[in-house]
């Protein structure tokens, strides 16, 4: 992180950028309503993106499991360290990182790969990888084997890193050119927003449950299956409105 940041002081400048510093010419005839006309923008590429149904639906997904991971990534350490009781056996939490690292990666390429239609089936994919998750979470919340834990976080990981590359070129598919960054940067923004909100209410003590590292994985795995739910009652709704246009057809 720290060798990223400072790459990115190295970077030459970008000399216009969508919204606020355009093409210098226009900015000049423009200079009065430039702010006003980057967030005109910023509304169309907003409503645009997320009045389309699929997109919507992708982004909800997004959110949802974005924030699960980072919030599973980031209190993983705490229970690892109430699983592993031998003091004569080492931890192996920075190999497994790096396991999930290449997992992750794997799963994104493999997407490459596939040829398959999203459209159809992508309520199907995020129900059932969203109950895997959080099957795996439960497993290991309740493991008395760090090998076990080290195990399901590297699957969680994998499927997590998988779909989200589904999700992000099905996004991407459907909004307009210059808007993914606008539609991405939302997406996260809601992650840590929902993130901020768990913390609060399941990890501090102050005005939470300040539940220990074996109940708040536990958690963290029914939320994830309560996002299956979601996307399975979409599904079936989705399911239901074709069945009845095809009875109109006949």
């Amino acid at each position: 992180m720290i060798a990223a940041t400072i790459w990115s002081f190295l970077l030459p400048s970008v000399p216009k950028s969508i919204y606020f510093h355009q093409d210098p010419e226009k900015q000049a005839l423009t200079s009065k309503k430039k702010y006003q006309n980057a967030f005109d923008l910023m509304k169309k590429h907003f409503l645009e993106s997320f009045t389309n149904r699929y997109v919507a639906k992708w982004s909800i997904w997004w959110a949802l499991a974005t924030c699960g991971f980072i919030q599973v990534q980031t209190y993983m350490q705490p229970l690892w360290s109430e699983i592993h009781t031998d003091p004569n056996s080492s931890l192996h939490n920075g190999t497994v990182e790096a396991l999930l690292t290449l997992v992750g990666c794997l799963g994104a390429l493999s997407i490459g790969f596939m040829k398959s239609d999203w459209k159809q089936r992508g309520e199907l994919v995020l129900s059932l990888c969203s109950i895997l998750a959080g099957a795996v979470l439960i497993i290991s919340s309740q493991t008395q084997y760090i090998l076990v834990s080290y195990g399901c976080y590297i699957a969680f990981g994998g499927l997590y890193h998988f779909v989200i590359t589904i999700a992000s070129s099905e996004v991407a598919k459907y909004i307009l050119e210059d808007s993914y960054g606008l539609v991405f940067g939302l997406n996260t923004l809601v992650a840590l927003i929902l993130q901020t909100v768990i913390t609060l209410c399941l990890v501090t003590g102050d005005i939470g449950w300040a539940l220990g590292p074996r109940n708040q994985h536990l958690a963290y795995g029914i939320y994830h299956i309560g996002i299956a739910v979601i996307f399975i009652f979409i599904g079936v709704i989705d399911w239901l409105r074709s069945h009845a246009d095809i009875n109109k057809t006949y």
